[in-house]
């Protein structure tokens, strides 16, 4: 009895970890504003719950049936389709540093630089520059972490072959800036985490993680969030 008694207070002794608090900026890969819902059937709310559950940054907290707790505390997420690193006034779009807020998160995610590569037709290097000034506000002005996410692979059946050469050029230009980045950080900085997505599942939409080719449907979505989660983990 004594021997239980000693077990039951070590289990009530151990202190709870709080969850680290996590924000998301980027554009529609981060929530997936852009979902089209025609001839789905879909009532509005139901097009929004779809557009919800098709962004990974949904499921991050609790990204399997069986986590007992937050995984993360995600506090803000900041994603608008079509958004670029670049602010492009022409189409009223400040760019990333404008939208970035200290709210006091841990970890900031960014998950940018797809359209600037695509369709606002600015070069890997000065949207690779642009982001890693991104990085440098977050770790020193927000002092949190900076979390850099590469894209998931996309279907060049569907994009083309050019969109998908891009993303492959963009996601490797970002892994080499993470490190530059933090080999040029000092003992007590904060440093840069690079999680990839690119490679992690089949973008053809036969495979169910997209329908269009690039953006994740729920399924795909529910990867990407654990792929985030066992980078921590």
């Amino acid at each position: 009895m004594r021997s239980i008694f000693f077990v039951l207070i070590l289990l009530f002794s151990v202190p709870c970890v709080a969850a680290p608090k996590v924000s998301f900026y980027g554009d529609s890969f981060v929530f997936r504003s852009g979902w089209d819902c025609a001839g789905l059937s879909l009532t509005p709310a139901q097009c929004n719950d779809l557009k919800i559950d098709s962004s990974f940054t949904s499921h991050v907290a609790f990204p399997y049936s069986y986590t007992p707790s937050a995984a993360f505390d995600v506090i803000g997420v900041n994603g608008i389709g079509g958004s670029t690193c670049i602010p492009r006034p022409a189409v009223g779009d400040p760019g990333i540093l404008a939208r970035l807020s200290n709210d006091g998160a841990s970890l900031v995610g960014i998950m940018i630089g797809f359209n600037d590569v695509i369709g606002a037709g600015q070069s890997v290097s000065d949207t690779v520059a642009c982001i890693s000034a991104v990085w440098t506000k977050i770790a020193d002005d927000y002092n949190a972490t900076p979390v850099i996410i590469g894209y998931p692979s996309i279907d060049p059946l569907m994009t083309g072959a050019v969109a998908e050469a891009r993303i492959k050029e963009l996601n490797s230009a970002l892994s080499t800036a993470v490190h530059a980045f933090n080999n040029s950080r000092s003992s007590g900085q904060k440093y840069a985490q690079f999680v990839n997505f690119q490679g992690h599942y089949n973008p053809a939409p036969a495979a169910g993680n997209t329908t269009d080719g690039f953006h994740p449907t729920p399924q795909g979505a529910l990867t990407l969030a654990r792929l985030f989660f066992w980078h921590f983990h």
